[in-house]
Parts: C-alpha cells; structure tokens; sequence
C-alpha cells in the first residue's frame, strides 16, 4: 500500500504540471497523514488557485470543469479515490485541524 512520503514524492514531481495552469497543490492530510489509512482510504489533498491564471485558462463552467478533471487525473496516478480541498473554502476549524496536520508539499 501507499504510504505519505511516496504521495508526498509523486506531488513534488507532479507540482509544477498543475502550478503552470494556476493549481498549487499544497500537500496532503488526513488518514494518510495520521497513518490510519487502509486499502480503501482516500488521498485528501490541500489546493490553492491562482485564481487569475486559472480562470484565464479555464472561464465560467470550464474552471469547475477542469477541478473535475485534475481530481480524476490523480485518481489515475495514484490509484484510489482524491479528496481535493481548496485552501481559501477552509473555515477557522477546518483550518485549525487541516492546515495543522498537513505534510506540505
């Protein structure tokens, strides 16, 4: 099974593909992190948008579209199930217990 350094060693390497179109994956947290996942544990994974180039890239729909998208294509790589959570969409208790408990990448 998958472990959170080698997630956190397949995001680094992935970063900069996302980073070009405005997507920063900023790391990861949850079962993983806190090493109770199992075989069918998700990836939950902490975003932030450059929302000016993002959505220069990506208008209206599209930008939902294209989240939809790079979710999927994380699954593909990393073989299970992503959870995507955007920095900005955190309220002051997700961000006391996720930016808290998070491996950056």
């Amino acid at each position: 099974m998958i472990n959170s350094n080698e997630i956190i060693l397949k995001l680094k390497e992935i970063k900069p593909i996302y980073e070009k179109e405005g997507m920063k994956l900023i790391g990861i947290f949850g079962s993983f992190v806190k090493n109770s996942a199992t075989e069918n544990s998700d990836i939950d994974i902490l975003y932030e948008l450059d929302t000016k180039k993002f959505y220069e890239r990506n208008e209206g729909f599209k930008s939902f579209l294209r989240i939809k998208e790079i979710k999927e294509e994380l699954k593909n790589i990393f073989k299970r199930d992503i959870d995507l959570c955007a920095k900005s969409g955190l309220s002051n208790t997700g961000e006391k217990y996720i930016l808290g408990n998070t491996i950056y990448v």
